[in-house]
């Protein structure tokens, strides 16, 4: 875990949207697809959050920037495209300037409370599970660790996380500090 992952109170979520740029390469390269899904105008619209929902984890700040993500890219504009079937502009405006379709703040409003919510429950996870794995280390070395089953392993992982989760329920980060 990096100092980056500490959200702080209220904290804005990473922004479901790649750079304009980036969609008006990747606009170009939509294709017509070969299978027809019908849904309602409410279906769209939960496919519309879903989509924005996944494309900030996958387009976020945190992680590198790849080529496998231009798919991904394509595949929201193309669903992002089909917002006038649907009669749906609260959610997804067009750009003309830059021809690629964008959530709107509406859109915006209604994923960033999940992908809040789902930060703040991933920080408390994996902190509590960085300062359970540090203190099964300290109780026992790796060798002894390796010598038990995987069973024994988790019911002594799980007693330090039991105790990281009380503490923190009871205090939140209060009484952590760093000791030099």
């Amino acid at each position: 875990m990096n100092g980056k992952n500490v959200p702080a109170q209220g904290r804005t979520a990473p922004s479901p949207r790649p750079s304009t740029s980036k969609r008006m390469q990747l606009n170009k390269n939509i294709k017509e697809s070969h299978m027809q899904i019908k849904f309602t105008k409410e279906q769209y619209k939960q496919l519309v959050e879903m989509v924005a929902l996944a494309n900030s984890v996958i387009n976020s700040d945190l992680v590198d920037p790849s080529e496998e993500r231009d798919s991904y890219i394509n595949l929201e504009q193309y669903i992002y495209s089909q917002v006038e079937a649907f009669n749906a502009p609260e959610y997804i405006e067009h750009d003309a300037e830059s021809g690629t379709w964008l959530p709107t703040e509406n859109l915006e409003e209604k994923v960033v409370p999940f992908i809040d919510e789902y930060l703040d429950a991933y920080f408390w996870d994996e902190l509590a599970t960085q300062l359970a794995w540090r203190d099964l280390l300290e109780e026992k070395d790796e060798k002894e660790l390796e010598k038990l089953s995987e069973d024994v392993r988790e019911d002594l992982l799980e007693e330090h996380l039991d105790k990281w989760d009380e503490e923190f329920e009871k205090n939140g980060v209060d009484h952590l500090r760093i000791q030099k």
